[in-house]
């Protein structure tokens, strides 16, 4: 009888635990030792390689013009159902974060970015959406970084999201969609304060 309540209890402070686990962007965090040695590429401990991009307004702008922010960077297409799926989870965290620190950089994938704009449009979400100059899908034009390195062709398989710290190293990577966006608020907040430790 004794065994048998103390095999319940185990597996009650189990379930207990499982259901009380919290999302983790890192584990551990990086240290300065980390961003030294880091390599340039797509990966998690990687510096994210810069690259060009539009406003709505058709402005240049490159990622390393978000640095000192956290940038949470995600490549879509409105003609992918998972992205289309994905992206009332992401409009909810955008506006439950809501913080000046982090920026949002949502990029078309595979389309034209009119029509990107539009199908956010007449939906009425308000995310920050931006030009990625990839193309639609009978002209695709391969994405470069800065020196003229062509963007790995796995990226164009959307979903993929990033987010970027301060220091612009890549703290998470997330292949393919997620439906619970809003359980990262608080971690993703929290790279704020971690990455400002190791910011110059």
């Amino acid at each position: 009888m004794i065994r048998l309540h103390t095999c319940t209890l185990i597996i009650v402070i189990f379930m207990l635990t499982a259901c009380s686990v919290t999302p983790t962007v890192w584990q551990p965090y990086p240290k300065k030792l980390d961003y030294d040695t880091a390599k340039t590429g797509w990966k998690k401990g990687n510096l994210a390689p810069d690259f060009k991009f539009k406003t709505v307004d058709s402005n240049e702008k490159r990622l390393s013009d978000y640095e000192g922010k956290i940038v949470f960077l995600h490549f879509w297409g409105s003609w992918c159902k998972p992205c289309r799926r994905e992206i009332p989870q992401i409009e909810s965290l955008y506006k439950q974060i809501d913080n000046p620190d982090i920026e949002f950089i949502l990029l078309n994938m595979n389309e034209e970015f009119e029509t990107s704009m539009a199908w956010m449009k007449k939906r009425g979400f308000d995310l920050p959406i931006f030009n990625s100059m990839s193309g639609g899908q009978s002209d695709k034009t391969p994405m470069t970084d800065v020196s003229g390195n062509r963007i790995p062709y796995a990226l164009e398989y959307v979903p993929k999201t990033f987010v970027i710290d301060r220091n612009g190293l890549i703290v998470f990577r997330q292949d393919g969609s997620k439906t619970n966006w809003t359980s990262y608020v608080e971690v993703i907040k929290n790279v704020i304060t971690e990455s400002e430790h190791q910011y110059p």
